[in-house]
């Protein structure tokens, strides 16, 4: 039996149940609700980094495991959730898109502190994901929703833990780990593409724009030339960015000397 649109309770509403109902949606992005989400994540972060910057050694270590603890909690909690109420939709919630791989580099910087590699991944790719997870998340869910104050917080969190980093100078953006970091997409970019050919997921994005404002601008320009001009066009996005992000800190770093 097929449920209805007025038969699902809309805070426990999957994107992935009911097609049809995103028509249903009138979400739009940079309304009133919208803006204060953003302007209470604003605070949550400055205060965050403000507080990360004058700890101690020891203090800034539980903070960091405070975000280790809360980010694999969330992470399973939606698992836990989705498995409960929808269960055939499970594969489409694997941890294997870009902010859950952030997570589970936090748990890996326990074991490798300050690992330069990843260091250069927290700069170049979990800042940039979380960020777009912040500012447009999934427009296809309403705004009181369990999967949509799910994407916030566990996107604010990745978007704070980067931006700690990189307020204390533990992460220092060089030109090295722009390809550092393109090479990282690259190679997990191969085992997802055929993941998502294999078991019809989405992962990475690659196959659909999943009702993402950025996304589905770059579809709507690359769509008519093929899969393959999406995806060029999704990773020159990245790489463009990648750049932007390093000389924006070199511009900065010189006229605070």
């Amino acid at each position: 039996m097929t449920l209805t649109n007025t038969q699902i309770n809309p805070f426990w509403y999957c994107s992935h149940y009911i097609e049809d109902y995103t028509s249903a949606i009138n979400r739009k992005y940079f309304s009133i609700q919208n803006l204060l989400i953003l302007f209470l994540i604003l605070s949550f972060i400055f205060f965050v980094t403000k507080k990360y910057k004058k700890a101690n050694k020891e203090k800034k270590l539980m903070m960091k495991k405070w975000f280790a603890v809360s980010i694999l909690f969330l992470e399973v909690l939606k698992l836990c959730v989705t498995g409960f109420l929808y269960p055939q939709y499970i594969k489409y919630y694997l941890p294997l898109h870009l902010c859950s791989f952030a997570g589970g580099f936090i748990v890996l910087e326990a074991i490798f502190k300050n690992n330069k590699i990843i260091n250069q991944w927290w700069i170049y790719i979990f800042l940039f994901a979380g960020i777009l997870g912040v500012v447009s998340p999934d427009s296809s869910y309403p705004w009181f929703n369990y999967y949509l104050f799910h994407a916030f917080v566990y996107h604010t969190l990745i978007t704070t833990y980067a931006i700690i980093k990189i307020a204390s100078h533990e992460s220092v953006p060089t030109y090295k780990g722009i390809w550092l970091s393109t090479l990282f997409i690259a190679v997990t970019l191969i085992p997802i593409y055929f993941i998502n050919k294999a078991f019809g997921t989405n992962y990475y994005l690659i196959n659909d724009p999943q009702g993402f404002p950025v996304t589905n601008m770059i579809y709507s320009f690359s769509a008519p030339f093929g899969q393959w001009a999406y995806l060029f066009a999704m990773c020159l996005l990245g790489f463009i960015l990648f750049h932007i992000i390093y000389f924006v800190y070199k511009t900065f770093k010189k006229r605070s000397t």
